[in-house]
């Protein structure tokens, strides 16, 4: 009976690991006894195929992994010829959340390319007026301007523009 039961459950949970494994894409590109290479978009970035790697090297059932971020690949040998099924889950359930996990920590590439951007623009703006102005002092001109001229027509947006510069001005800090 309790064999019976650990099927219906690791059938139940297996399920839960391929929903998640589908989510992430992540394919099995080759598997033979005592190893299996798996292939992720995700572990493009170096920095979530490494925390993986990492990872996974101080599982019980891991002899060694290599990973490139140029295929977005992992090989894995593993000290066994053979898992279980139970074992080979719940070591995909690993492979899963620590991929998960690593995107999470990871800043989002355009997030990274806006900010690249946007400092790149402010050291312009000082440069060029010799450090009289920066992008916020820029952005809060141009929004005091658009708050008084609009003043007579939306009296609480032309507020709210000014409350935003005068936030601006002070730096962000919390106003009393």
């Amino acid at each position: 009976m309790a064999a019976f039961l650990d099927r219906i459950i690791l059938s139940l949970v297996g399920g839960v690991i391929m929903k998640n494994f589908c989510t992430l894409n992540i394919r099995i590109l080759h598997a033979m006894p005592g190893r299996i290479r798996l292939q992720c978009n995700a572990w493009k970035s170096e920095a979530v195929a490494a925390r993986l790697a990492d990872s996974l090297r101080r599982h019980r059932l891991v002899e060694q992994v290599s990973a490139s971020a140029i295929t977005g690949s992992l090989l894995i040998h593993f000290t066994q010829k053979h898992l279980a099924r139970g074992q080979f889950d719940k070591f995909m359930d690993l492979v899963v959340k620590q991929t998960k996990a690593g995107l999470e920590q990871e800043s989002a590439s355009a997030t990274l390319l806006m900010s690249r951007i946007v400092n790149s623009l402010d050291n312009r703006v000082k440069t060029a007026t010799n450090g009289i102005f920066d992008l916020p002092s820029l952005f809060s001109i141009a929004l005091a301007t658009l708050a008084v001229k609009g003043f007579r027509g939306n009296r609480a947006n032309s507020l709210q523009q000014l409350f935003w510069v005068y936030r601006l001005l002070r730096g962000g800090r919390q106003v009393i």
